[in-house]
C-alpha cells in the first residue's frame, strides 16, 4: 500500500504568483510576432579567390598538345602507299650516296684493267693473228665477269639501301612521336602549374574568407540569444512557480507499511514474475546482516550473501528483506526448506498477510 494524500487549496502567494506573473508574461509572449533574421549569414568570396576562380575559367589546352596532337595524327594517318614512297625516298637518298659512286669507281678500275692487260697481252703474243683471236676471246671472258661483279654489286647496295630506307622511316616515326610525346608533357606540366597556383590562391582567399565568416556569426548568435530570452526568462518563472516544496499546502496520511512495505512488495513481485515462488533468506547464507526498519513487528535486514550461499546459487536474489528463521516462528506458512536443506520465504504471500495489496 502507498501513501493517502489529502489535497488542500493552492497557497495564495503561488496562487497569486501564477495569476498576477507567470500566465500574464506567457500570454505577452505568445503574442510576440516572429521576427526573421536580415543580416548576412554567409560570407561571399574574397577578391583573391573570385581571381583564382576567374583564373580557373580561362584556363585552356596548352598549344604544346595541339602540336603534339597534330604530329601524332599526322604519323598514325599515313597510309602503306604513304609510307612505302617514305621509304623509297630514303633508300633513293642512300642510293645516291652510296650507289653512284663505288660505280663509278668500279668502272675505273675496270677501264684500268683492261689497259694492262691489252699491253700484256701485245707484248706476249708479238701481234700475231692467231694471238689476236685468242687475245679477244680472253678480254670477252673478262668483260662478262666484269659486268656480273657489277650488278652484284648494284643488287647489294639496292639492298641495303631498302634496310636503311626502312631504318630511317622508323627512326623518323620514332622522332616524331617521340617528340610529341615531350611536347604534352611540357604542356601539362606548365597546366599544372598554373592550376596550383590558383589552388593556392583560393585557399589563401579562404582565411580572410573565415574571418569576415565569424564577423557574420556575431548578429546571429546575438540575434538568436534575443530570440531565445524570453523562454529563458519564462523557464526561471514557472520554475519559481514550481520550487512550492512538495506537500505544501497538503495532508498526507502514510499507511502502516510505509517505505519498508514497498520493499517487500518489490521483492515478492519479483518472484511473482520469475516464477521462482519464494527466495532463500536462511540465516545460514548470510553475513554481515543489519537490521533497517520494521513492518507490524516483523524486522527487516541487510546483509551480504556467504561463500556457501553463492555456491547454491542464493546470490542470485536480493540481499534485503526478512530472516527465514524469524519468519517461521510467526508465518510459517510462508517459509519453506528446499532441496538444499536451507529456507525459503514466499515474499509475496508475507507482504499480503502483511498489509500490502
Amino acid at each position: 500500500m502507498g501513501s493517502k494524500t489529502e489535497t488542500k487549496e493552492m497557497p495564495e502567494f503561488q496562487k497569486k504568483f501564477l495569476e498576477e506573473t507567470v500566465i500574464p508574461f506567457a500570454q505577452d509572449f505568445l503574442g510576440t510576432p516572429y521576427e526573421s533574421y536580415t543580416g548576412e549569414r554567409v560570407a561571399g568570396l574574397t577578391p583573391l579567390q573570385q581571381q583564382a576562380i576567374s583564373g580557373y575559367g580561362q584556363l585552356s589546352l596548352p598549344s604544346e598538345l595541339a602540336t603534339a596532337s597534330g604530329i601524332v595524327e599526322d604519323v598514325a594517318t599515313m597510309t602503306p602507299e604513304e609510307l612505302s614512297a617514305q621509304r623509297a625516298q630514303y633508300a633513293q637518298e642512300y642510293t645516291d650516296l652510296i650507289m653512284d659512286p663505288t660505280r663509278a669507281r668500279l668502272l675505273r678500275e675496270q677501264d684500268i684493267a683492261r689497259s694492262t692487260e691489252a699491253g700484256q697481252m701485245t707484248r706476249a703474243l708479238g701481234g700475231a693473228g692467231f694471238g689476236l683471236s685468242r687475245r679477244g676471246v680472253a678480254e670477252g671472258e673478262r668483260e662478262a665477269a666484269r659486268d656480273v661483279a657489277v650488278r652484284e654489286l648494284e643488287a647489294r647496295i639496292a639492298g641495303q639501301g631498302l634496310d636503311y630506307g626502312t631504318q630511317r622511316l622508323m627512326s623518323d616515326i620514332g622522332l616524331r612521336t617521340g617528340a610529341a610525346g615531350q611536347l604534352a608533357g611540357f604542356g601539362m606540366t606548365g597546366l599544372g602549374a598554373q592550376t596550383d597556383i590558383l589552388g593556392r590562391q583560393l585557399a589563401a582567399g579562404d582565411v580572410g574568407r573565415t574571418l569576415e565568416q565569424a564577423r557574420l556569426d556575431v548578429p546571429y548568435q546575438d540575434y538568436l540569444a534575443r530570440m531565445q530570452y524570453p523562454l529563458t526568462q519564462f523557464g526561471v518563472l514557472t520554475g519559481a512557480a514550481g520550487a512550492v516544496p512538495a506537500g505544501y499546502g497538503t495532508t498526507t496520511a502514510r499507511d502502516p507499511m510505509g517505505t519498508f512495505g514497498n520493499i517487500l512488495g518489490g521483492i515478492g513481485a519479483v518472484g511473482q514474475g520469475g516464477g521462482l515462488g519464494a527466495f532463500f533468506s536462511d540465516a545460514a547464507l548470510k553475513k554481515n546482516i543489519k537490521k533497517v526498519g520494521q513492518i507490524n513487528g516483523v524486522n527487516l535486514y541487510r546483509w551480504d550473501w556467504n561463500e556457501e550461499a553463492k555456491s547454491i546459487g542464493a546470490d542470485q536474489y536480493p540481499s534485503t528483506g526478512v530472516i527465514a528463521q524469524e519468519i517461521e516462528k510467526k508465518y510459517p506458512e510462508h517459509v519453506i526448506i528446499d532441496k538444499t536443506g536451507y529456507r525459503r520465504v514466499n515474499y509475496s504471500g508475507l507482504y499480503s498477510d502483511l498489509g500490502g495489496i
